[in-house]
């Protein structure tokens, strides 16, 4: 078991470092590099504090998370990896964080342990306590922005991980943490990799407005994944509700501060509250608002005769019928909340070229999708020995079990696969 442990946390590390690569953290690269820059021409000792800080917030988000799927899969949930962006609470939720952390950093408010610092530190001595805690919660967003989606060689460790005692799953999740905080660990060990970026000066609080709209970018995307989970109504409900929550800061950054007329700030306080009090009510009903059961677009369910190159839905005793029937089946495991799943099927799986290799190999094709809560695909995944998407379980004809392909796709991996089912 020593060496198992060992080896599989091994797998973890560069699972969390190659997470920092992975589209799903994109929406907070650009955030990371802000980072760098701002600790330019600091101290070793304020470089290493910091850093140190940020790499305590990515582990013990990761511990706090394999720590609730533990609990959550005790309680009998069939659960996986990035199973928090499952609940449309936690989207709405993030949606409106997300939009907060923008509009903080377009500079329209203001408040405390700014949400801007979680951008970039101030290591001013006086603002030394400040910069530690707006690091530790860059690590906490960076975490949450990065789960979703598994990478190279962390897909095994989670799922060994997720089948072994409490102590050996927080093992591994502690080393896949620092993997992914790895790299600014290394900066903070050698200052010197900072060089290459100039020194902070008043062109950085125009980068830092610019960096708002990446933040943006992924409000939408979260809206969408929203929308799918729920329905027309509940994004509408969550947009109406960042209506609100802007109104909110921007009354709170203009009309509820020192300078602010006293009766001017009691009415735009009275409107805040209302504001803020709608928003929290519109998205409540956002993330209760549930769609009805449906299938995707361009997917069915059951089919009396295959058309190669169509999408079923996935279902295990249909995947069982065309197995035993000496065809070759692709499960898609995938999510709307994944963007690297996305990502594979816009380079890889949706391009004419693969489609032609499809119809021509007439491999049989099914999508799972783990978008909501679905304790089929979970077990599943589960059985594959893996614990988050994307997941490509290729069944080649008379194989008894599938061969898993990489998480991130290339055109070259799909030809190589299909080479053996080339008619």
């Amino acid at each position: 078991m020593g060496m198992e442990l060992w080896t599989y946390s091994g797998l973890a590390f560069l699972g969390g470092l190659i997470l920092n690569l992975m589209p799903c953290v994109l929406p907070v690269l650009s955030l990371k590099i802000f980072h760098l820059m701002s600790l330019s021409g600091e101290s070793r000792k304020k470089l290493f504090l910091y850093t140190g800080a940020y790499a305590a917030g990515v582990i013990v988000s990761f511990l706090v998370l394999s720590g609730l799927l533990l609990a959550l899969r005790a309680a009998g949930q069939q659960l996986g990896w990035g199973f928090h962006l499952q609940s449309s609470g936690f989207l709405v939720f993030m949606i409106l964080f997300l939009s907060l952390f923008a509009l903080n950093l377009l500079g329209v408010f203001e408040i405390g342990l700014s949400l801007t610092s979680i951008a970039g530190p101030d290591l001013k001595p006086s603002h030394e306590g400040k910069a530690l805690g707006s690091a530790f919660l860059s690590g906490v967003l960076a975490t949450v922005v990065a789960s979703p989606c598994t990478a190279p060689f962390m897909g095994s460790a989670v799922g060994f991980a997720l089948s072994q005692t409490a102590a050996t799953t927080l093992v591994i999740f502690f080393f896949l943490g620092l993997g992914l905080a790895s790299p600014f660990l290394l900066a903070g060990l050698f200052p010197s990799v900072l060089r290459v970026f100039p020194r902070p000066g008043a062109w950085m609080l125009r980068l830092k407005q610019l960096l708002a709209f990446p933040l943006f970018a992924t409000v939408a995307w979260l809206l969408w994944v929203l929308g799918n989970q729920t329905s027309v109504d509940g994004l509408v409900l969550a947009l109406f509700s960042v209506l609100l929550v802007a109104l909110t800061a921007y009354l709170y950054g203009s009309f509820l501060q020192p300078f602010a007329h006293r009766w001017s700030s009691y009415s735009a306080s009275i409107v805040a509250i209302l504001a803020l009090s709608g928003a929290i009510y519109s998205g409540a009903l956002a993330a209760k608002n549930q769609s009805p059961a449906s299938l995707r677009p361009g997917t069915v369910t059951e089919v009396p005769d295959y058309k190669p190159g169509q999408w079923l839905n996935y279902d295990p005793a249909l995947v069982d019928r065309f197995r035993r029937s000496g065809a070759a089946v692709l499960v898609d495991f995938t999510a709307d909340w994944c963007l690297s799943c996305k990502v594979n099927e816009r380079t890889v799986l949706d391009t004419e070229h693969i489609r032609q290799l499809f119809v021509q190999t007439g491999i049989v094709l099914f999508k799972a999708d783990w978008t909501n809560e679905d304790p089929v695909i979970s077990e599943e995944l589960d059985r594959l020995g893996r614990n988050g998407v994307p997941v490509y379980a290729l069944y080649y004809p008379g194989a008894s079990e599938p061969t898993l392909l990489p998480e991130l796709l290339t055109i070259s991996i799909m030809e190589d696969a299909l080479q053996p089912l080339v008619k």
